[in-house]
């Protein structure tokens, strides 16, 4: 079905805490839900819906994805990454499927939930109808290699984007902090974006970026001993990259 109704609300405030139910949240554009995880602007992933028939049909209970939204009679695997949803008063954009853990996985062959990221804010309630409204719209890059990719091109002169902002903006965890050396060693091959824009949490630069202490410099970014200062230089986007 297009269409489906709120049965649980959850926020997540961080990803070592438990879901708290509520009745109702507020979703603010490019941003996300208020006091949930992955709020800001970089996220690909500002909120996850599930459908509670597939949960309850291996015996799960509402939450198990650690989802926001679960939703009744919204079936999600007919929804398309870009898809646009009406939610309550707010506008979501799919942004791509969700991969729960391996337990989970096995049982769970479909239905699995959708990421999303707000396109428009509002409040959103228990009881709320959660509706498709538009059925195409552009697609966002799907694999984490990709995301960076994506993100890394759109970094301004002047500014820099810092390991731990980075991985929020693939949707990662601190478990991916050891591939983005390797993402970025293999885009540097290619040479087609301002990887030197990229730098460690602390502001170091990397030693695997040829001359990015000159470009950055060209470009008026201040290095001091091998160290760019994050606070003055940190890009930190007005809009949803998403």
């Amino acid at each position: 079905m297009s269409s489906g109704t709120i049965e649980g609300l959850f926020i997540r405030p961080d990803r070592k805490r438990p879901l708290v139910n509520s009745k109702a949240i507020s979703l603010v554009a490019q941003k996300g839900i208020v006091g949930n995880v992955g709020f800001g602007e970089l996220s690909p992933c500002h909120l996850l819906i599930a459908n509670m028939e597939s949960l309850a049909d291996q015996g799960l209970p509402s939450g198990s994805l650690m989802e926001n939204l679960s939703v009744i009679g919204l079936d999600i695997d007919s929804l398309k990454q870009g898809n646009l949803l009406g939610i309550g008063e707010a506008i979501v954009k799919l942004t791509y499927p969700n991969e729960p853990c391996k337990v989970i996985c096995s049982s769970l062959k479909r239905n699995r939930g959708y990421h999303a990221v707000v396109i428009k804010g509002g409040e959103v309630r228990l009881g709320d109808v959660v509706y498709v409204i538009q059925q195409n719209w552009q697609c966002v890059p799907q694999t984490r290699f990709d995301k960076l990719k994506y993100i890394a091109s759109q970094i301004p002169a002047g500014k820099v984007l810092p390991f731990n902002l980075l991985i929020v903006g693939i949707g990662g965890t601190r478990a991916h902090y050891r591939i983005i050396p390797v993402f970025i060693k293999r885009l540097l091959e290619e040479n087609q974006m301002p990887l030197h824009r990229i730098v460690s949490t602390s502001g170091s630069i990397l030693d695997y970026i040829p001359n990015q202490k000159r470009i950055l410099e060209s470009e008026g970014v201040t290095v001091r001993n091998g160290q760019v200062d994050i606070a003055a230089h940190a890009w930190r986007p007005n809009r949803s990259l998403y």
